[in-house]
Parts: structure tokens; C-alpha cells; sequence
């Protein structure tokens, strides 16, 4: 979805991203790859919520997020907390301004934000490709055939000696 942001009578810019409106009036912004980014204009609310696993570095990506709304004056400061969903996060911004629209201006500052972070998110993802590269195609040095690995008698630290004893029952149970 492609709106225009005007502050007071200027256009300010065109902004382009992957943007869905419910049907309770929120607008759903799924244009980064670690988190959805719901705002939230009746209550004055946007919601980070988690895309895939919840790790530090999703968790880095909201706190960054959230710092770049603080520091750029759209959210009040200290509204910055945890959801009701579990990895989510939450602030509050302002529901009115003199100059101009609260929504547009979230907006407009998650455009940038999530245009901040294009090539972070390309870095990423080049190293998952590439790790998968080297996991799923390894080069001749970092792999065997079949059948070049010798094969002993007694392999590894598990002996089969002494039944239980490297679950640590050897001085269990007497025979």
C-alpha cells in the first residue's frame, strides 16, 4: 500500500509498505523480517509483535525500534513496555498534535526506520544462506564419503561393560 504523508500543507513524502488496515481500524505493517508492527489509532498504541522464534536479536530489533520512535518524538516517553502477548512490546504516542497528524507521523517514522534497517536485514539474511550453503553443500575438505571413517570395536566414551553405568548407577545396583 503506497500512502502520502503531508505535515501541516506540505507532502512530506510517499510511503510504500506492506500494510493492511483491519477491520477494527489498525494498521498492520509487516515489512521487516523479525517483527509486525501493528499501530494502533483508537488507543494511541503501536505493538511489536514477534514473526518467528523469539531470540535476543528480535528482541534487539523492537528495543531499536522503539529508541528510534523515542528519539525521533513520536511516542511519550516511558510508555515503552511489554505486552499482553508474550515477546510483544508496546508505547504509547500522542493522540493529538498541533501541527500534525499523530497516525501519519508513526507512519512516516516506521518507514524510515524499517528503510534504516534494509541492509541489516539483508545481512542476515545472506549469512542463514550462506550457513545453509555450508551445512547443506559442504566443500571435499569438510566431509567423507561413505565408508572412508574406520570402524573399531569399542567407539567413543560409552562402554557397554557395565550395564547403567554411564547413566551413574554402577553403585546402585549390585549383581
Amino acid at each position: 500500500m503506497t500512502i502520502n504523508i503531508s505535515i501541516g500543507k506540505n507532502l512530506l513524502a510517499d510511503v510504500s509498505l506492506d500494510m493492511k488496515k483491519t477491520l477494527e481500524g489498525n494498521i498492520m505493517i509487516s515489512d521487516h523480517e523479525d517483527m509486525d508492527i501493528v499501530v494502533m489509532p483508537k488507543q494511541n498504541k503501536i505493538i511489536t509483535f514477534v514473526k518467528k522464534n523469539l531470540t535476543d536479536i528480535v528482541y534487539s530489533t523492537q528495543d531499536r525500534y522503539f529508541n528510534f520512535l523515542e528519539k525521533s518524538g513520536v511516542t511519550i516517553p516511558g510508555t515503552i513496555r511489554s505486552g499482553n502477548v508474550y515477546g510483544s512490546l508496546e508505547a504509547q504516542y500522542p493522540a493529538e498534535s498541533p501541527n500534525e497528524e499523530p497516525l501519519e507521523v508513526v507512519i512516516y517514522i516506521t518507514d524510515k526506520f524499517i528503510d534504516g534497517e534494509k541492509d541489516y536485514m539483508l545481512a542476515i539474511k545472506q549469512a542463514d544462506e550462506l550457513e545453509d550453503d555450508r551445512l547443506l553443500h559442504p566443500d571435499d575438505d569438510q566431509s567423507t564419503e561413505l565408508g572412508e571413517v574406520p570402524h573399531e570395536e569399542t567407539k567413543g566414551s560409552i562402554r557397554g561393560a557395565f550395564p547403567g553405568y554411564h547413566y551413574g548407577l554402577a553403585g546402585i545396583y549390585r549383581y
